[in-house]
C-alpha cells in the first residue's frame, strides 16, 4: 500500500513536471508572436531567435550596390529578408515596390503577411546587422 502511494505521487509528479516544462520552457519557442518591424529595429539582438509574424510591403532592391534583394518595409522600418526561405520562396509576385538606390518604383498594391526568425548577426560591412529567415509569405 505504501509503495503504491510513492508510486502514484511520482507519476502525477512526472507528469505536472512533464506538463509546466513544455508549457514555460518549449512553448513560447513554438508559437509565432505578431510584433512590428519598428519594435525589432529598436532592438534587434533583444529578438533573435524569435518566431515572429510582420506585415508590410516587399521592396526589391534592383541598384548597384550590397545588401539584401528583398526587404519588407513596415509603417516606420525595414527589414532584411534573408535566409534558405528566402532563397526558395519566389518572393517576385508579391513585390510592391523597387529600389533603384536612389527612387522608389511603386509596381503594385500588395501588403503581405510574412512569419520567420529574426536573426542577429552584429555589424558587418557589407549586410543589414538583422534579418528575417522566410518560412511563410501570404498576401493579406
Amino acid at each position: 500500500m505504501k509503495y503504491k502511494r510513492i508510486f502514484i505521487f511520482l507519476m502525477i509528479s512526472t507528469i505536472v513536471a512533464t506538463f509546466l516544462f513544455y508549457q514555460f520552457i518549449l512553448y513560447p519557442f513554438y508559437i509565432v508572436k505578431e510584433v512590428s518591424i519598428e519594435e525589432i529595429s529598436s532592438n534587434p539582438k533583444s529578438f533573435d531567435g524569435w518566431h515572429v509574424l510582420l506585415r508590410g510591403s516587399i521592396i526589391k532592391n534592383v541598384g548597384l550596390f550590397f545588401g539584401p534583394k528583398y526587404e519588407l518595409k513596415g509603417d516606420a522600418g525595414k527589414i532584411a529578408l534573408g535566409g534558405k526561405g528566402a532563397l526558395e520562396i519566389d518572393l517576385e509576385p508579391h513585390v510592391s515596390y523597387t529600389f533603384d538606390g536612389s527612387n522608389y518604383t511603386k509596381v503594385s498594391e500588395t501588403r503581405v503577411v510574412v512569419i520567420g526568425y529574426v536573426r542577429y548577426v552584429g555589424l558587418v560591412m557589407d549586410a543589414p546587422p538583422y534579418n528575417l529567415d522566410v518560412e511563410v509569405v501570404k498576401e493579406e
